[in-house]
């Protein structure tokens, strides 16, 4: 009995746990912005050029963010019909994918200008502005350029900070009222909307549209232009704008610091809202809203007035913008661009004459006069012989002192060359390479004990010749004359120290030599 309860205990835990990662793995995750830069190359030599490429793409589910929307609707003339219904169809649908959060405002134009307030659109202010748009009657003129303005100034009256400024222009026409109007007109309107981080969306009714421009106006604005052959076709454009109001961000802004050591070339894919100069140059992009799904990119060229690398740990890209619940929002985009220079300041020695066998000590002095933190090896050399190696880490504007011990006892009598390299092997690009060796001449002599040794060993051979000839002749007029040789003292043999040249002292109880000057020890 206990056994089943706890059986079912646990199945019951088990498929809670089950139905929780479900919903978890179904839940679409937040809107957000995504941001890439990549550069090419990534190392520049003094003169040469780079192309930098910033990359926002709108990531996340399709969770329908608060948006102020102004509906433009044309109520001309032409519009009458079948034309003025399908479009309040239209409307109307569009309104079934706003919510609470969500305000909406009415603009209807002909010849004459109607303009509504934004409004959070409750149950009963939808059903308001539902009847407002059943009520229109298409007669008169067209105005398309008074209606615009009148969008503009509503949504930025009093906008919110976590709001996408939205408008959706319908037309059927070209404007006429009160006389027609060059495209550069409507342009600078759209520039005007743009700077407020105003997005509006075109939709052109039939053929007799200015489809050039209506495509412009939305390019401008970061909108979209649609085109409806026939007002059955309206509501499907105005559902799938509906539908597509899910901001990753608004008010976003990319900020491109380009360090003294790089000159902006003045060429980018998309003119920067502003370029000013305090040290680094500053070129800004103000890009307003991007939708989930939605991409922005720009390319820009700079010259290199030094030689320099591109670091994934460096950030001189800031972006930032307001996500979909009206918080400030900021990614620090790598890589930046450095510089680096490592050097040895000094090489010293304690001697630079030293008999073969003797310890010689060396400092070198490195420091990294570069901006980040560089690893790299110290090798050290005599003549081709590698006689020391270290790997360093120096952060930047750090010097350090390395110091190692040589032991001569491997190398010939001779003049040499210790020579000291930073970054022998070329791991790291650098501004200058010119400073990154020290050169030390290096004499080495026989060990005066060995020369000494020899000389002995000379003249010993020598006196045992001409002395064993003599005590030969001695020896025997002694034995002739009956007398006794005296016992020749035979000494013990002397052995010098390799190290010092001094003579070592045996150990019987140790069985070694032992060098009473520098304590050297030689075992038997």
């Amino acid at each position: 009995m206990k056994l089943n309860f706890a059986l079912t205990i646990l199945l019951i835990l088990l498929f809670s746990s089950f139905l929780t990662s479900l919903a978890s793995a179904q839940q679409p995750e937040f809107p957000h912005i995504e941001a890439v830069k990549t550069v090419s190359p990534t190392a520049i030599n003094e003169g040469g050029l780079v192309t930098v490429k910033i990359t926002l793409k709108g990531a996340g589910g399709l969770i329908l963010t608060p948006v102020d929307v102004v509906l433009i609707l044309d109520r001309s003339g032409s519009m009458s019909g079948k034309k003025i219904i399908d479009a309040q169809n239209a409307a109307i649908a569009f309104l079934n994918f706003i919510d609470e959060k969500d305000r909406v405002a009415l603009v209807s134009y002909s010849h004459t200008i109607s303009a509504g307030e934004l409004t959070y659109m409750t149950s009963s202010n939808k059903e308001k502005l539902k009847n407002d748009i059943k009520s229109l009657k298409a007669t008169g003129r067209t105005d398309i350029y008074n209606a615009i303005i009148a969008a503009i100034q509503i949504l930025s009256a009093n906008p919110r900070e976590n709001a996408p400024l939205v408008a959706i222009l319908l037309t059927d026409g070209l404007h006429n009222w009160p006389t027609p109007l060059p495209d550069s007109e409507f342009i600078a309107l759209a520039e005007q909307a743009k700077n407020k981080d105003i997005i509006i969306y075109t939709i052109g009714l039939g053929r007799d549209v200015n489809e050039p421009l209506l495509k412009k106006i939305a390019s401008i604005t970061n909108g979209k232009y649609y085109f409806a052959a026939s007002s059955s076709e309206l509501k499907a454009i105005y559902e799938e704008i509906g539908s597509k109001l899910a901001f990753a961000g608004t008010k976003i802004e990319v900020s491109e610091h380009i360090p003294p050591y790089l000159t902006y070339t003045g060429e980018a894919s998309k003119p920067p809202y502003s370029v000013s100069t305090n040290g680094d140059t500053v070129l800004v992009w103000k890009i307003g809203s991007l939708r989930v799904g939605e991409e922005w990119e720009v390319t820009y060229t700079a010259k290199a007035d030094k030689a320099i690398e591109y670091d994934p740990q460096t950030i001189q890209s800031y972006i930032q913008y307001i996500t979909a619940v009206g918080s400030s929002a900021i990614i620090n985009l790598p890589p930046g661009a450095v510089w680096n220079d490592l050097t040895i300041i000094n090489q010293t020695v304690n001697s630079t004459e030293a008999s073969k066998g003797n310890i010689i000590q060396v400092n070198v002095t490195v420091k990294n006069n570069g901006l980040i933190r560089k690893n790299f090896k110290l090798s050290s050399f005599c003549n081709d012989l590698k006689i020391y190696e270290q790997e360093l880490s120096l952060a930047a504007d750090e010097t350090k002192l390395i110091s190692f011990s040589w032991n001569t006892s491997n190398i010939e009598a001779g003049t040499y060359n210790l020579t000291s390299i930073v970054d022998f092997e070329n791991t790291v690009f650098e501004v200058d390479e010119t400073n990154n060796i020290a050169i030390t001449q290096i004499k080495i002599y026989e060990q005066a004990g060995s020369a000494l040794f020899i000389i002995l060993l000379i003249i010993m051979v020598t006196t045992i010749t001409v002395g064993g000839s003599i005590g030969y002749l001695k020896t025997k007029k002694i034995l002739k004359s009956g007398l006794k040789p005296k016992p020749l003292k035979i000494e013990k043999p002397k052995y010098l120290c390799k190290v010092c040249g001094n003579q070592l002292i045996y150990d019987p109880k140790l069985k070694e030599w032992r060098c009473g000057f520098c304590g050297k020890r030689y075992k038997t």
